[in-house]
Order: C-alpha cells, then sequence, then structure tokens
C-alpha cells in the first residue's frame, strides 16, 4: 500500500510540475513576443488584469461555496455511517471537524475551476481605463462612456453569476 501512495505522489507531483512548467513558458512566450513589439507596459497590465480578475473569482466562488457548504455542514447534527469489522456492524460518527474540512476542500476545489475558466480581460482594462465622452444620454443623464466602458464589464460580471 505505501509503494502505490508513494507512486501516486509521485505521478501527482510531476502532473503538477509538468502543468507549471507550461505555464512558466506559456507566460515567457506571451512576453517575449510583446517584448519583441515594444509593448511591455501592455503585457505587465495584460497580467496584472488578468491576475486580479483570477483572484476575484476565486474569493468570489469559494465565499459563496463555502458560505453554503458551511450552512449544510451546521445543519448536520450527527453523521454516523455503518461500519463492518469482523462480521459485526457498529456505527461510526464522522466528527464535524472533518466535514467542516470536507466543506473547506470543496469550497476550495470549486473556486479553482472557476478562476481558471477563460476570462477577457479587456473588459476589465476597458472598465478602468475608459475615457468618459462627455456626451450625457438624454433619458438617463449617463455618459455615453459608461456605456462603452462600464457596462459590458457589468454584464460579464452579471453572467458569472
Amino acid at each position: 500500500m505505501t509503494g502505490r501512495r508513494g507512486l501516486l505522489w509521485l505521478v501527482a507531483g510531476l502532473a503538477l510540475t509538468l502543468l507549471f512548467g507550461r505555464w512558466v513558458a506559456g507566460l515567457y512566450g506571451d512576453w517575449a513576443f510583446h517584448h519583441a513589439l515594444g509593448a511591455d507596459a501592455l503585457w505587465r497590465e495584460r497580467v496584472a488584469l488578468t491576475a486580479l480578475m483570477r483572484v476575484g473569482t476565486f474569493a468570489l466562488v469559494f465565499g459563496f461555496a463555502f458560505a453554503n457548504l458551511f450552512a449544510v455542514r451546521q445543519s448536520i447534527v450527527a453523521l454516523v455511517l455503518p461500519r463492518v469489522v469482523g462480521g459485526v456492524e457498529f456505527g461510526e460518527a464522522i466528527p464535524t471537524r472533518r466535514l467542516t474540512l470536507l466543506a473547506l476542500a470543496v469550497s476550495m476545489l470549486l473556486a479553482v475551476l472557476f478562476a481558471f475558466t477563460d476570462q477577457d480581460w479587456t473588459l476589465l482594462g476597458q472598465a478602468i481605463h475608459g475615457v468618459p465622452f462627455v456626451e450625457f444620454d438624454p433619458y438617463l443623464d449617463r455618459d455615453l462612456g459608461f456605456y462603452v466602458h462600464w457596462l459590458p464589464f457589468e454584464r460579464y460580471l452579471a453572467q458569472l453569476v
């Protein structure tokens, strides 16, 4: 059993190393492309906004999932699973601490899966750096820059939820 477990950890570590190497190579290739064009500032902006969107998505999804799963965990008074040892059946209670850790782990997994979905960083950049048009909508009295810069990002956020 220990040999199999060690092999499993070795394969998992190798897979994580390969995924990390792929991510670093992609980041370097993207930087080299932008550097060759003289657009280092654009590359830094893209990396910063993508990281901000991923961290924000992670925090939002983790908070929502953990709040819901922890509420379900609080409603469970005791979880007793049947166990058979040597032909004798008895009930084994799962500790509440383990249930809380399970809720935490599932929330973390969901947050990581949502954080690494494809996200459009240009919408956030446009919402942050959008220039007002100084021309106002006659009905709602909003600057037209709101419709061009902020509203697409707001619709994107609404689609996430």
